[in-house]
């Protein structure tokens, strides 16, 4: 509302009575999240205050108030994201104090304190500037003025607060002297709120009003909870005592109970059965085919020999070597010897064939798998 106003552009305001009204299946057509503003344009519709606000300033080719600068506009963008947290303990007692949130003295007093330090920084910034990028208003400047006001009559910040934040005052008020602003709101809007902390003293007093009814309460619910389980207890047993007579059937005679100890013999005779027949059933052997290098160090190792006494040296139960053997070059007058065993899983390991074979270190220098399938 205060871009659209402060850049002169003819918008159609329509207010909400209830929030009920936000949930209808026509309005949440238009924004899913059911939640206000949301502009209606020839082009479509858009929500999000901040995605609004820039949207006006984008159409406005007078105020620039997003920025005159690619320099500027970054500037307004980077102070955008600073503001949102410098801004965001301001909601709760502004909240309270518009009735849209449960009220807690305490809490606001706490938060009112700390807000003078949360924009000091700003503070600083209206001692040089008249607004918050120097000599031109920008949506920095609206925003924080739409985070101050309250019900659109005066800044909700109480007057002790606004004393010690002197060069805030003076950019509030060049803001509200402004002709846009007073088209909007009129000259009514000040800057003095009337609203005044209670103190802790009285907060107690009232709560300790409160506390012999508090007190009955609790009592109460004690005793409503302790009825409540005896209760429970009593339908536990009463549970129990009609599951054991469910158990009884005064019908039953000798010959269902005969029945019904056959009917289990069978059973387990057939079980029986069925794993004397599992049991006989072949188990399947998982078996790899590993193909492996083995490197030596000389050019003109003897590397038939050598494939010759690694088959008949090496064995294990579970490991069955295959009639493949190469001798296979490498580079620059070297070669490999190449071999291939069928192994059990369960009983062969590669590593141990390999620490067997590699134990030889005159004649062999390494052994790498080179292929691992399953057989």
């Amino acid at each position: 509302m205060f871009v659209a106003q402060a850049c002169g552009l003819p918008v159609r305001y329509k207010f909400y009575d209830n929030k009920s009204q936000l949930k209808t299946s026509q309005f949440l057509s238009m924004n899913p999240k059911g939640s206000v503003p949301v502009l209606e344009t020839e082009r479509g519709l858009l929500f999000e205050s901040d995605v609004i606000m820039r949207y006006f300033a984008n159409l406005d080719d007078k105020n620039h108030l997003n920025g005159r600068t690619l320099i500027e506009k970054a500037k307004v963008e980077c102070w955008a994201d600073k503001m949102k947290k410098d801004l965001s303990n301001m909601a709760s007692p502004k909240f309270m104090q518009q009735g849209l949130r449960a009220p807690n003295f305490i809490q606001m007093e706490d938060v009112l304190n700390e807000i003078p330090a949360s924009l000091g920084q700003m503070e600083k910034n209206f001692a040089k500037n008249k607004y918050c990028l120097g000599d031109h208003m920008t949506t920095l400047d609206l925003t924080l003025l739409s985070n101050l006001y309250c019900n659109a009559r005066g800044c909700f910040l109480p007057e002790i607060v606004m004393k010690k934040l002197p060069n805030l005052q003076k950019w509030m008020s060049n803001i509200m002297s402004q002709d846009w602003f007073s088209k909007l709101f009129g000259r009514s809007f000040s800057l003095k709120n009337n609203h005044s902390l209670v103190s802790q003293e009285a907060f107690k007093e009232f709560n300790s009003s409160l506390q012999p009814q508090v007190q009955k309460t609790e009592k109460k619910e004690k005793v409503n909870k302790k009825s409540k389980k005896e209760d429970k207890k009593a339908a536990k047993k009463v549970e129990k005592k009609v599951e054991e007579d469910d158990d009884f059937d005064p019908f039953a005679t000798d010959n269902e109970d005969e029945d019904r100890k056959a009917i289990e013999a069978m059973k387990a005779k057939n079980l029986k059965e069925y794993q004397d027949k599992k049991a006989l059933k072949p188990k399947v052997i998982a078996k790899s085919s590993v193909c492996f290098d083995v490197k030596g160090y000389e050019v003109d190792q003897d590397w038939e020999a050598l494939g010759a006494k690694i088959k008949k040296e090496v064995n294990m139960d579970g490991l069955v070597w295959m009639d493949i053997v190469k001798v296979v070059p490498i580079a620059f007058g070297m070669k490999k010897l190449q071999l291939t065993m069928l192994i059990e899983d369960d009983k062969v390991q590669t590593d141990d064939v390999f620490e067997l074979i590699e134990a030889w270190e005159d004649e062999v220098q390494s052994c790498d798998v080179f292929t691992f399938n399953k057989a």
